[in-house]
């Protein structure tokens, strides 16, 4: 399992670097979609959703190809630290439900992703359960 030994340590490392990566992908409200985890980037430059930006981060650092259906854990771990407070704070079940929101705002996104980096950089202890195929963490 991804999440098993030694490793943990350094996939929640990396995938603090990943949150701040994908926040700064998103900082342009112009970089920021609804409904798509990528959208455009042929003629002109993508967009990401909150979920689609941390992959995007991941492809920047040879973790990830958009071709591949395996998520790297460390961006499962970065999903799960914005999917920790997405579920506490908004109110939504998953990162895509409150991305995707009709009320949703470019700052309410980059408010999660401020909320998720604290989380994974100063939290003392995370643990994760698996629900189908999504990690979520959750805080003890």
């Amino acid at each position: 399992m991804p999440f098993d030994g030694t490793a943990r340590d350094d996939s929640k490392s990396v995938a603090t670097s990943l949150l701040e990566e994908a926040a700064k992908i998103l900082e342009r409200p112009e970089r920021w979609t609804k409904g798509h985890l990528r959208q455009g980037g042929v003629f002109r430059q993508p967009r990401y959703c909150a979920s689609g930006a941390i992959l995007q981060a991941a492809a920047n650092r040879g973790l990830y190809e958009w071709t591949s259906r395996t998520v790297p854990p460390e961006a499962q771990w970065a999903v799960s630290f914005l999917t920790s407070v997405v579920r506490a704070q908004n109110a939504y079940p998953a990162v895509e439900s409150m991305n995707d929101h009709p009320d949703t705002t470019h700052a309410d996104v980059l408010h999660a992703f401020g909320e998720a980096i604290w989380l994974s950089r100063f939290h003392p202890r995370i643990t994760e359960e698996r629900v189908g195929s999504v990690f979520f963490t959750l805080t003890v």
